[in-house]
């Protein structure tokens, strides 16, 4: 983390926030956000939690509707601690389907989570292949 005029501010390369940065539909602001993310200071768990969290809000009415007009901006999602929200009962999966379409279907829905949070990071520590 950098310090700037008495504030303290993520690094732009930071892996953590720029994995949520390119997840985040709405990418305005930025050095607002790494301000907010550095008062929060997430572990990458959290960010993990978060990116769940993010999977499903991205297809929320509200955030959809008239192109993602509606979607919030960074730091207000931050602020308002956003990546806590529950998920809305409509969009819950159905019996006989887990949380994130394992097969076969998880028992529980932590246990998914971890699951697929193991699949998580097993994608990002994963070597990257380079186009030659």
């Amino acid at each position: 983390m950098s310090k700037r005029s008495g504030y303290l501010m993520v690094d732009e390369d930071d892996p953590d926030f720029k994995r949520w940065w390119m997840a985040y539909p709405n990418r305005a602001s930025k050095k607002d956000a790494r301000r907010v993310w550095a008062s929060l200071a997430p572990t990458t768990e959290d960010v993990d939690r978060w990116m769940l969290t993010l999977a499903w809000q991205v297809n929320l009415p509200q955030w959809t509707k008239d192109g993602g007009q509606y979607v919030p901006l960074p730091t207000t999602y931050l602020r308002a601690e956003r990546f806590d929200d529950e998920m809305p009962a409509h969009l819950q999966p159905k019996a006989r389907r887990c949380w994130h379409d394992h097969d076969p279907a998880c028992t529980s829905r932590d246990r998914c989570e971890q699951q697929w949070l193991s699949e998580l990071r097993a994608e990002r520590d994963a070597p990257k292949l380079r186009a030659v």
